[in-house]
């Protein structure tokens, strides 16, 4: 699917075909945690290209969201769960902020699983910057519904400032997408 993206197609049928390949070996009692998690990523892309090419990435999304619950359900020290469903809820917000929808609950609880694996991996560089980049999410929300956003921005650039100190070389940090 990233090689048919990388040439220009879509690669949506793949991604629902490996989505379906995901469900399959989950219902067949493949390690259950792995399997979600893979499932879970493979909606998040499936999201994205949605949006990309017009579509509505939310239920995609959505699905992304509930595997990852499920997983942090059975194991809530999984560090990565809780950043991978913090950053499926930013997506999520972003898009329901795009089809004037209410984002706000959305991102509070992006910003709370943040701080969930935050605690969890305390010295991971990646935390506050994608903590960062869901700050300048709702920020931007917060403008386009003539909020004054300029406190999303400060906390965004608190999130950037705080992986750039855990590990200055950290790229991300210095060219949030």
């Amino acid at each position: 699917a990233r090689d048919r993206a990388g040439r220009g197609e879509d690669p949506r049928a793949t991604l629902r075909e490996a989505v379906a390949d995901h469900t399959e070996a989950i219902a067949r009692g493949a390690e259950e945690g792995d399997a979600r998690v893979n499932r879970a990523t493979t909606w998040f892309w499936l999201g994205e290209h949605e949006g990309q090419r017009g579509g509505d990435p939310r239920e995609a999304f959505r699905q992304a969201i509930a595997d990852l619950d499920e997983v942090l359900r059975r194991d809530a020290g999984n560090g990565p769960g809780w950043s991978t469903r913090a950053a499926g809820r930013t997506a999520l917000a972003t898009a329901e902020a795009a089809r004037g929808g209410d984002p706000e609950p959305i991102f509070a609880a992006a910003l709370k699983d943040y701080a969930e694996a935050a605690r969890l991996m305390p010295g991971d560089p990646a935390i506050p910057s994608n903590r960062g980049i869901a700050w300048v999410r709702r920020a931007e929300a917060e403008a386009a519904r003539g909020d004054d956003p300029r406190l999303a921005y400060g906390e965004a650039l608190a999130g950037f400032a705080e992986a750039l100190a855990r590990n200055p070389r950290y790229l991300e940090a210095r060219t949030p997408r």
